[in-house]
């Protein structure tokens, strides 16, 4: 049949299309989604509105295995630690999304686009209000009311950013969805094409059987075989043949635009940015350590000396902690690591946390200065992120050494009450590596390009040579 012979070639160059353009975008929105999600369900950690899970980490990632979490409506007896469960699981499950699941065209059957469509929208981030009819969609619109305040915008413009990928994630998997549905009429023409003849106007049920007998492995689809029937003995099977084709058809390229990897630089300036509710928090409980080394229950005389000095208008002496940590060789890896002693005011470095909590806060999600990035080049966006890095990995350091100078100089009938930081330091840690990946993925990318304009193209001249006209066309 002639119709399906121009079928299969537009569905051949809209597979190519596809697999080329359209699947490396769904990766990188499905990473920047995780990205997202993950740095407001760290946030909502630290807030204390949600309990980490502590199986979490335990459950194994299969390559190509997702599940949809719990949708069923809460216990109110049990509803934190229902919630705090789920989006666990949710978090898990859009890690193995976007980095462990196999995107093709092969593994993106239908029953896999409508669990990923499933995960995408398990939280209707466009409509996240506590009078949603989602039970987890409304739990966390009200948590969302609940905690966050103005200088936790960053926080705040997550579910925005969030929802604006998960458009452009749907929109990809459209497209694809599209492909499986024409290729399986397809399928179905070329496999039952005895019984498809425009002498033979079969049933659904007709075809069911005869599919069944011709591939009994093979999932029958009412929908698609009415539509099939339609395109092909309806009178407006013409049409509907020429609209299929029509929305199949990939627009020529007569030259490549260059692909960008730029984003590459701006999740990974974004992913620096989360970093900014973390040292909130890690100030906080500096701030309640320092309160125990001083002593909260001081004797008499201390008390009056407070006193008066407060009286008299007269400043606190800055509190100076001196630290020491590890600062690994740069000679031979067999050398130890020399420890470094550094003297902290504290006053100063709560200054400096402050300062940079509120600045990252302006690149995290849809902070402000995101805007003034756009405007900047590749190269600045680069160095930028390097620095910031940079700057992460030191200050990852120093906190690492004021917890256990904390830990350590506190008074031993105080030294219960000290606040760690592990679960800040570990979300820091784990920012930091993704920053840098993201960064390293740029920079690797950037230099292939740069191999790739010195290699000779000897298909080139296949390129440009004219087809040759086919006789019969003579």
């Amino acid at each position: 049949m002639e119709y399906l012979e121009e079928l299969s070639n537009v569905l051949e160059k809209r597979r190519a299309w596809i697999e080329e353009s359209q699947l490396d975008k769904l990766k990188e929105r499905l990473q920047a989604f995780y990205s997202a999600y993950n740095a407001l369900y760290l946030f909502l950690i630290q807030k204390g509105a949600l309990k980490e899970d502590p199986y979490k980490n335990e459950s194994s990632i299969e390559i190509g295995k997702i599940h949809i979490p719990k949708t069923s409506v809460f216990a109110e007896s049990t509803k934190t630690q229902d919630l705090s469960v789920r989006l666990a699981d949710y978090d898990t499950q859009l890690n193995i999304l976007a980095n462990f699941f196999p995107l093709s065209l092969d593994a993106l059957d239908f029953g896999k686009i409508n669990l990923v469509m499933g995960l995408v929208k398990y939280i209707d981030w466009s409509a996240l209000t506590p009078e949603s009819d989602y039970p987890v969609t409304k739990a966390v619109a009200e948590i969302k009311r609940g905690i966050m305040s103005g200088k936790d915008s960053s926080a705040l413009n997550a579910p925005a950013s969030l929802a604006k990928i998960a458009i452009a994630i749907l929109g990809c998997l459209k497209i694809v969805n599209h492909f499986n549905r024409e290729f399986y009429k397809y399928e179905l023409r070329a496999t039952l094409a005895d019984c498809l003849t425009p002498e033979n106007h079969p049933t659904p049920g007709e075809i069911k059987k005869r599919l069944a007998a011709a591939s009994p492995n093979k999932t029958f689809y009412n929908e698609l075989a009415e539509e099939l029937l339609k395109e092909d003995y309806s009178p407006q099977g013409a049409h509907l043949r020429e609209e299929v084709l029509r929305s199949l058809r990939v627009a020529e390229e007569k030259h490549k635009t260059q692909v960008s990897n730029r984003y590459l630089l701006m999740d990974g300036i974004q992913i620096i940015g989360s970093i900014s509710s973390i040292l909130h928090t890690i100030e906080e409980k500096f701030d309640y350590n320092k309160y125990l080394l001083e002593d909260p229950e001081p004797s008499f005389w201390v008390r009056l000396q407070r006193f008066i000095d407060k009286m008299m208008s007269k400043q606190p002496k800055p509190a100076v902690f001196e630290v020491e940590y590890e600062e690994p060789s740069s000679k031979a890896q067999t050398e130890e690591a020399k420890p470094i002693k550094k003297r902290i005011v504290y006053e100063e470095m709560k200054a400096d946390l402050e300062k940079k909590s509120r600045n990252l806060a302006k690149i995290s999600f849809q902070g402000a200065a995101l805007i003034k990035f756009e405007a900047l080049s590749d190269e600045e966006l680069l160095n930028f992120l390097e620095r910031a890095a940079k700057g992460i990995s030191n200050q990852y350091k120093l906190l690492i050494a004021l917890d256990s100078f904390f830990k350590t100089k506190v008074d031993e009938k105080y030294r219960g009450q000290v606040k760690g930081i592990k679960p800040e330091l570990s979300a820091m840690k784990n920012a930091y590596i993704k920053a840098t990946e993201k960064s390293a993925e740029y920079t690797a990318l950037k230099e292939a390009e740069e191999i790739r304009k010195w290699l000779p193209r000897p298909q080139q001249e296949e390129e440009n040579r004219e087809e040759p006209v086919e006789a019969n066309n003579m």
